[in-house]
């Protein structure tokens, strides 16, 4: 699936914390679809407000930024294909998606190698929206 903007109006309410989801699988699939299209945006302003004030990130290498860190210098992203299997937990506000995507990508430290790479996300809700919390990279599978 080559990933589309997608509209997250069915998980998100204008107030109120986050209702449990009708299909989890389907709104984490949604919520890293929309990650990996503001990336390929490449608008500054629409990752800030995607992204929680408290986001970290953690890549395979070990490198590490706080969302003030990754908005300096954030990932060049290009064509993604999300893997078919997308597995998420909801407890309360906070959502886990566990993912792998095979994408074209390029940091600071250089280009990521081709085929699909594991990803965790953490997505909270917060001020009727939700928000990446946390993410973290692994290296592609062989």
């Amino acid at each position: 699936m080559v990933v589309a903007l997608l509209s997250l109006a069915a998980c998100s309410s204008d107030d109120g914390p986050a209702a449990p989801l009708d299909d989890p699988t389907a709104t984490g699939r949604e919520l890293v679809g929309e990650f990996v299209t503001v990336l390929q945006g490449g608008d500054p302003e629409q990752l800030d407000a995607f992204l929680s004030d408290s986001f970290q990130l953690m890549r395979s290498d070990g490198s590490v930024a706080t969302k003030s860190e990754y908005l300096a210098s954030p990932p060049q992203v290009g064509e993604a294909t999300i893997s078919d299997e997308v597995v998420v937990t909801q407890d309360g506000d906070v959502v886990v998606v566990r993912w792998s995507i095979d994408v074209d990508l390029t940091t600071d430290d250089g280009a990521a190698a081709p085929g699909f790479a594991p990803r965790l996300s953490t997505f909270h809700f917060e001020d009727g929206d939700w928000r990446v919390l946390s993410h973290a990279n692994f290296a592609a599978i062989e």
